[in-house]
């Protein structure tokens, strides 16, 4: 058996090799570069309706690529706060043209904002036409042609097509200076994409909200050796969810540790009342937004939300909320912390890229027997706030009922419930921006913090009318947080087209 202090190294490796990447200035070491027109799977709002098509456009761009066929010097289109439709157009003389394009996306889009979304609209939403100085075709063939050479120059963040601003968009670390700036407008230049085309902007490194810290030196392996909730974990404060915080975890003592357990005998029931249960309280089953632990963490992550991945029941979080990221290494999941029973064991964590970049930060726990599931339901806090929220669960209404899978939208208002700071919602202003870590990620204007790694995003119409569940957060920077789409997911876990029906999530 290992001591002690061999145990400690291995975790302590373990935990600072994803963090110290976390915040690198650079990404990994690219294959390839982007070419143009090449192709991959994307992922349509409907995983039924998945298909293989041209690698132009993006998943989330379905619409705008549909529009770019049918408007002459179509730009791109995006909804603002109010709900007012703004539509780029290079010759005017096509306005016409272009409004009645769009006429459905208006419809659709006043069907759509029910309940409290409904709230936040004009009273009478218009179609505004602008003059475009560029085709939305063209900026996504320049997006394709720079997010390679672009995320490789130290301090660039990520790269998108910004619609509402008719051009790309890239971000910049703040603290790196104007040297990365005139990086950034020489390999643009360099491949032929006009200065203009490219808005430069200050942003914050992203950071996984598992870790305490983006800086890896705040953990103290020596704490290991000495701290009594590491040498005796029912020392311990009870009912304290949340023991060895900071510190080292403790060593499981369920004698199964290391066995891959057989098909559990779950059972998939409804929630009932939670009382007056917190997200950070060990609840009789699994569902969405509740607090979890992996074994070798010394922070605590969210529950993304319970799932049937093949017909095994599991739950869903970020991978670098388990032992070892992009690595299935059968550890065990604990909730709300390791001063309870085991509740899953880690059996999907794949190492999967694109061009370099990661499909999406997860992992899921195949549920352990006589584990209930709670698929299709997310804990329901009393209030929501921008910055941070209630994590006291709603005793009149102590759940959100997933009806449906949703994707990301400019302006949209999505909804993220994480165990630390509760329930929160702002706007989306980044829509499938690739970062220099992962692809296809959507930052969303609304607070997150440590603990909040996992924590699922939703769109929600207002009291009993169900949710979308659109993502999963990984990730915060600059006051708000970066998620992975519900799209990047299914594809990370190859449950789109014909096997869409590999992953039931409601």
């Amino acid at each position: 058996m290992h001591s002690i202090a061999s145990r400690s190294s291995v975790r302590l490796l373990a935990l600072l090799l994803p963090l110290a990447g976390a915040c690198r200035d650079q990404a990994d070491t690219p294959t390839a570069a982007v070419p143009t027109g090449t192709t991959a799977l994307l992922q349509s709002a409907n995983p039924a309706t998945s298909v293989i098509q041209d690698e132009r456009f993006r998943s989330s761009e379905a619409r705008s690529a549909a529009l770019s066929r049918e408007v002459p010097g179509f730009g791109g289109f995006y909804f603002d706060e109010g709900g007012n439709l703004h539509v780029y157009v290079r010759d005017m003389a096509n306005e016409g043209l272009a409004r009645a394009a769009v006429a459905q996306d208006m419809a659709e889009s006043r069907r759509e904002a029910r309940g409290a979304a409904a709230q936040r609209r004009a009273a009478n939403p218009q179609i505004i036409v602008h003059a475009a100085k560029f085709e939305f075709a063209q900026l996504a063939d320049w997006r394709n042609q720079l997010t390679q050479p672009v995320l490789q120059v130290p301090g660039v963040v990520y790269n998108g097509l910004n619609e509402p601003d008719n051009v790309l968009e890239v971000g910049i670390d703040r603290n790196r200076g104007e040297s990365v700036r005139a990086h950034v407008m020489r390999t643009a230049a360099s491949l032929g994409i006009p200065d203009d085309a490219i808005l430069v902007a200050l942003t914050d490194p992203i950071c996984p909200v598992q870790s305490e810290s983006c800086d890896p030196c705040t953990f103290d392996p020596a704490s290991c050796e000495t701290d009594p909730c590491t040498i005796d974990p029912s020392s311990c404060p009870a009912p304290d969810p949340e023991p060895c915080t900071t510190d080292c975890p403790a060593e499981p003592t369920d004698p199964s540790y290391g066995i891959t357990p057989g098909n559990p005998s779950y059972s998939i029931v409804r929630p009932g009342n939670t009382g007056t249960y917190s997200l950070g309280s060990k609840f009789p089953g699994l569902g969405g937004a509740m607090r979890i632990r992996n074994y070798g963490k010394p922070s605590a992550c969210t529950l993304g939300f319970a799932a049937i991945y093949k017909g095994v029941a599991a739950i869903a979080t970020n991978s670098h909320c388990t032992l070892t990221e992009e690595y299935n290494d059968n550890s065990p999941f604990y909730q709300p912390s390791w001063s309870y029973a085991e509740v899953a064991r880690e059996y999907v964590d794949l190492y999967r890229r694109t061009w370099s970049r990661r499909i999406a930060d997860l992992a899921l726990g195949r549920a352990v027997s006589g584990t209930n599931v709670y698929l299709g339901y997310v804990a329901h806090p009393r209030g929501r706030y921008a910055v941070k929220g209630d994590t006291l669960v709603s005793t009149t209404e102590p759940w959100f009922r997933i009806i449906g899978e949703g994707a990301p939208r400019y302006n949209y208002v999505f909804e993220k419930v994480g165990a630390t700071t509760g329930w929160t919602a702002g706007y989306a202003k980044k829509v499938c921006y690739d970062t220099s870590t992962y692809s296809c990620a959507t930052w969303v204007q609304a607070g997150a913090d440590h603990g909040d790694s996992g924590a699922p995003v939703l769109r929600w119409y207002g009291a009993n009318q169900g949710v979308l569940l659109v993502g999963m957060v990984y990730a915060k920077a600059d006051g708000g947080f970066w998620m992975n789409p519900m799209s990047q997911i299914r594809t990370y876990l190859n449950a789109t087209g014909a096997q869409a029906g590999d992953l039931r999530t409601y």
